[in-house]
């Protein structure tokens, strides 16, 4: 399930996370990871940069934002914009 929705994920965007460039080897990821119950469906997948991809790991959206300090307001302005849950 989560390669076909891979497929239909957006691509011109910045990084949801970071707000930075895709890049041309971005990566999906699960805002809610799997190893947490996340489910593999659109609404909990994006398109981020490969540098925010390996230091989010299997962590939560909230965890992650509090451990590098991030600003939530703006990730959660960009990922509503993409139609995401989180």
């Amino acid at each position: 399930i989560a390669s076909s929705i891979k497929k239909r994920l957006l691509t011109n965007h910045p990084c949801p996370y970071c707000g930075g460039s895709l890049g041309s080897d971005y990566h999906a990821d699960h805002i809610y990871p799997v190893s947490k119950g996340g489910l593999s469906r659109n609404e909990n997948m994006v398109n981020v940069c490969s540098s925010c991809n390996l230091a989010k790991k299997d962590l939560t959206l909230n965890v992650f934002i509090k451990k590098f300090e991030l600003d939530r307001d703006a990730i959660e302005s960009r990922l509503l914009q993409l139609g995401k849950d989180f």
